[in-house]
């Protein structure tokens, strides 16, 4: 076997065996590199079918028109499948590279705590959440639908679903930043937030901007009815069978969860009641010890407070 073939095998060996979280950047890095290929061959073949060009002197293939969203519900409804390849299409290095050092971020935390099986659902629902309110906009608003249909491309509105979610579900876990110290995750949302409607008032891209809103909401309204008992990570897993075998745990393998593997279980004679009052109860606990890492560090933790926050951080990547 040459060295192609087998450094061939270990890529798709690497995509097989790695985490949900490596496989979202691995699908966005490997759409980016496709399209942008396609595009200078045709661009050096001359096969202008294939190209769009920009009045700036930029082009790109046919192939992100046919993978991006489109603001309009008509272009959408006869491209069904770019409410899904919209969500991990990128054009521009930058944006690529910025949405998945962020995805990295803060899917790393998400999964810590809430499992790893969770962080596909949010990915795409935050996406279609983000792209309902992009297309509900322009097609209400005046301001926007005189434009005509505008194509949504990129992963901004599934990454700050998954960003938002873990500020909300541990909102004062403390995170260092260079040249400014530890912050509390929440305040980090806040300006985030605050980023997005600033620069819709600007005018800047506000379109993405509108998108990044949506799935904020969603990853806000998800874990709000988690910490209320209700799964809604879940709920929608059936949905997302027919793309299962991309984000399967292990290929060829099937794994079986109990319900005891996930955070705050459910046992058939505990109430609703008891469910809702132990989880909450967990909750403080852990909300406690992590304001007390925010202000005297990690050494300052007990042996059980280790202890109980080591097994809480397990408990949720089963």
């Amino acid at each position: 076997m040459d060295s192609y073939s087998e450094q061939k095998k270990n890529w798709i060996s690497q995509f097989w065996d790695g985490s949900v979280l490596q496989r979202l950047i691995f699908i966005n890095v490997a759409i980016y590199l496709f399209v942008n290929i396609v595009s200078i061959i045709a661009l050096w073949f001359k096969l202008d079918d294939f190209l769009i060009f920009y009045p700036n002197g930029d082009y790109t293939s046919v192939l992100s028109h046919w993978l991006a969203a489109s603001s309009s519900i008509w272009v959408t409804i006869q491209q069904p499948w770019s409410i899904i390849t919209y969500m991990f299409l990128h054009l521009g290095l930058w944006h690529l590279i910025f949405n998945m050092i962020f995805l990295y971020f803060a899917g790393q935390y998400f999964v810590r705590f809430l499992g790893e099986k969770r962080l596909l659902s949010i990915y795409i629902f935050g996406g279609l959440t983000g792209l309902g309110l992009y297309m509900f906009t322009y097609s209400i608003i005046p301001f926007f639908n005189s434009q005509g249909p505008v194509p949504i491309l990129g992963a901004s509105a599934s990454v700050m679903a998954i960003f938002i979610a873990i500020a909300a579900y541990q909102p004062n876990l403390p995170i260092t930043l260079p040249f400014i110290g530890p912050i509390k995750l929440k305040y980090i949302a806040i300006f985030y937030l605050v980023m997005d409607l600033a620069e819709i008032r600007n005018g800047v891209n506000a379109g993405g901007h509108i998108a990044h809103l949506g799935g904020a909401f969603y990853g806000f309204y998800s874990i709000y009815l988690f910490k209320n008992g209700k799964d809604i990570f879940y709920d929608f897993f059936p949905l997302l069978n027919k793309i299962k075998a991309v984000f399967s745990f292990k290929k060829g393998l099937k794994v079986k969860y109990r319900a005891s593997s996930e955070p705050y279980s459910r046992s058939k004679a505990q109430s609703d009641y008891e469910y809702n009052a132990n989880k909450i109860q967990m909750q403080k606990r852990v909300d406690e010890i992590l304001d007390k890492i925010s202000k005297s560090g990690y050494d300052s933790l007990s042996k059980s407070e280790k202890d109980f926050l080591f097994k809480q951080s397990t408990k949720n990547q089963n």
